[in-house]
């Protein structure tokens, strides 16, 4: 008997204000190529993970894109497992195919972060 998922997964793309501060980002040179191409009109490809929860909104993938979408005034795309229900106007994910349709570079490997705790693979 599977247990009850005490959160759900959504899609949605932060913006401004919304995107949490990375304070003392280190950078390296790709970053700062990667700044450049978004400045340039150049948007980020692929959703960060996040979770929401009673103690705010925390990244639990690497924070570069984070410090990128904030530093540049872009929007971040992002998958929150949302543990409040802030983010229920957002799509919910229900499964790795679904995540996928939101994903423009497809992975070799890597976890998808849902309760079950499955791996999507690239085709």
């Amino acid at each position: 008997m599977s247990r009850p998922c005490p959160y759900q997964v959504r899609y949605g793309v932060l913006e401004g204000d919304d995107i949490p501060d990375v304070p003392n980002m280190p950078y390296s040179g790709a970053h700062v190529r990667q700044m450049h191409g978004l400045k340039a009109g150049a948007h980020i490809r692929n959703p960060i993970c996040m979770v929401y929860s009673d103690k705010g909104l925390h990244c639990i993938d690497r924070p570069s894109r984070m410090w990128m979408a904030k530093t540049a005034g872009i929007g971040l795309p992002v998958f929150i497992s949302d543990f409040i229900g802030k983010y229920e106007h957002w799509p919910q994910i229900e499964t790795a195919s679904e995540a996928l349709l939101y994903i423009e570079d497809i992975p070799m490997k890597g976890p998808f972060f849902h309760y079950d705790g499955f791996i999507y693979r690239a085709p």
